[in-house]
């Protein structure tokens, strides 16, 4: 059936949607990327929008990620005496305290 949504979320495409989040790639890619099918995009943009789906908590989870790593990154090179890392782990650790 054409309008039948037959994609099943299998934990190897969960993992691959906490990739994509790693690298932050907006749904129309992430829908390309992953060879959604044609007749399930509507429903997966819809998950990939809804903090209660397992869609958009894998995709959060590859964002976040992502965020510790940078932050990880710049906060050692800080402590190793490098002046612009120093400044925009600071800068990100103020947006986070302020966006939270």
């Amino acid at each position: 059936k054409r309008g039948a949504c037959i994609m099943e979320y299998t934990e190897e495409f969960l993992n691959k949607v906490v990739q994509v989040g790693i690298l932050g790639y907006d749904v129309a890619k992430v829908i390309h990327v992953l060879d959604v099918p044609e007749q399930d995009e509507i429903k997966f943009s819809a998950d990939f929008a809804n903090p209660e789906s397992v869609v958009f908590k894998k995709y959060k989870k590859g964002v976040d990620k992502a965020e510790y790593a940078l932050d990880a990154k710049l906060f050692d090179l800080a402590q190793k005496g490098n002046i612009a890392a120093m400044k925009k782990w600071e800068e990100r650790q103020y947006m986070l305290k302020h966006n939270s």
